[in-house]
């Protein structure tokens, strides 16, 4: 899938590992059968969606903005007050270019405007009729918020207890239910409060029900009749809870 994603403008970030640990095979596994390694880990790949200024991507529109201006590519760093990280950072075209905080944007447009030919003003615009602000810029990064001291390795077992959906005779409805802390962790990093949290293959809901939790709102589809009948029950359940708190 990693072309097609890259073909519709989706740029990958990181592969984050969860570790269930051993914990998860607990002597179950005939490695002489399997002849490999047995496999308790699980990867979540991040991918983000790179905005585009009229079907450009950012860091080609930002370095074509400053080249329109008719200003040398030096005087950038000017610009921002620094020695050469503006053109080393901001300037670079391959995977090693650098977003501009909100406040080096500022200066890069401001000076720009002040200091570029007269005839193509506005330099930085997306309506080319006002400059880009600070603010506006910053919006078209894709969020993130990752707490300290967290890592792309996850060790988590896998799902146990009351968390576990069951069927009456106790065997898993699902044998590869996602933990809620870490649908939360995820969905916690890559959102806000009442961004829309799309979960397309749903199994049962975890991402939805973590996305609601943390006060998004969640979407979702499953083509599997029991697994979707056991997640809606579980938000079923999530609702009566609720209640129940508020009543006390």
């Amino acid at each position: 899938m990693h072309p097609v994603l890259e073909r519709h403008g989706w740029r990958y970030v990181n592969c984050n590992v969860w570790n269930r640990g051993v914990g998860h095979i607990a002597g179950n596994v005939n490695t002489q059968r399997i002849r490999r390694f047995p496999v308790v880990t699980e990867v979540c790949v991040q991918y983000v969606f790179e905005a585009r200024i009229r079907g450009v991507p950012l860091k080609q529109w930002l370095l074509s903005e400053w080249r329109r201006s008719g200003l040398p590519l030096r005087q950038a760093n000017e610009a921002c007050g620094v020695r050469d990280a503006a053109v080393r950072k901001y300037s670079d075209q391959t995977h090693l270019w650098y977003f501009p905080p909100a406040e080096a944007m500022d200066r890069l447009v401001r000076y720009a405007n002040q200091h570029g030919d007269p005839r193509g003003r506005p330099y930085f615009s997306l309506d080319e009729r006002h400059p880009i602000t600070g603010a506006g810029w910053r919006r078209m990064r894709s969020k993130f918020n990752c707490p300290h001291g967290v890592t792309n390795v996850w060790e988590r077992s896998a799902v146990r207890g009351e968390e576990r959906i069951k069927l009456e005779g106790g065997r898993a409805v699902h044998l590869n239910q996602k933990p809620l802390d870490l649908m939360e962790r995820i969905i916690a990093a890559s959102s806000e409060i009442d961004d829309v949290v799309w979960e397309p293959f749903g199994g049962l809901f975890s991402a939805s029900l973590a996305a609601q939790r943390r006060g998004r709102r969640a979407c979702a589809a499953e083509i599997d009749p029991t697994y979707f009948q056991f997640g809606v029950r579980r938000f079923e359940r999530e609702d009566q809870q609720l209640r129940l708190l508020a009543s006390n």
